[in-house]
């Protein structure tokens, strides 16, 4: 993610879920990983049902525009062009979806990759991010 997106996904109060592959960031909300409390727990099931619709849609997208499903290798474009492909991606599936174009599409039945359980490193910790999880949490799921 550029610095730009990410100055207006703090700006404007957005947030983006990532699993636990990737570090807690302010714009980047991940799971709690050892829930203690029954808000933590609500809040992971919440993460996690969020991330399955996302993951749905991914394997969706995929197996329309066989350019992203990495079978013959990965977009060999920088981020900013890759997202634009992306978007380009996902604009013409919605598209199609809302002229009944979908029969024909099989949705992948593999994961995309599960994830890793990978030990947080010092560097990794961002305790405003903390901070702010914490908050989410007891505002939405306490």
């Amino acid at each position: 993610m550029s610095a730009t997106g990410r100055v207006y996904l703090l700006s404007s109060n957005q947030r983006t879920s990532g699993d636990r592959r990737y570090p807690l960031r302010k714009w980047l909300m991940t799971p709690v990983d050892c829930p203690e409390s029954p808000a933590e727990l609500q809040y992971n099931l919440a993460h996690a049902a969020t991330h399955e619709i996302v993951d749905r849609t991914f394997r969706a997208i995929q197996t329309r525009f066989r350019c992203l499903d990495g079978t013959k290798g990965y977009l060999q474009y920088s981020p900013e062009r890759s997202s634009s492909i992306l978007l380009a991606c996902c604009v013409l599936h919605n598209a199609s979806l809302q002229s009944g174009l979908d029969a024909w599409t099989l949705e992948r039945t593999d994961p995309l990759e599960p994830p890793e359980s990978l030990e947080q490193r010092p560097e990794d910790r961002d305790s405003l991010a903390e901070d702010l999880r914490k908050q989410l949490i007891l505002k939405h799921f306490s």
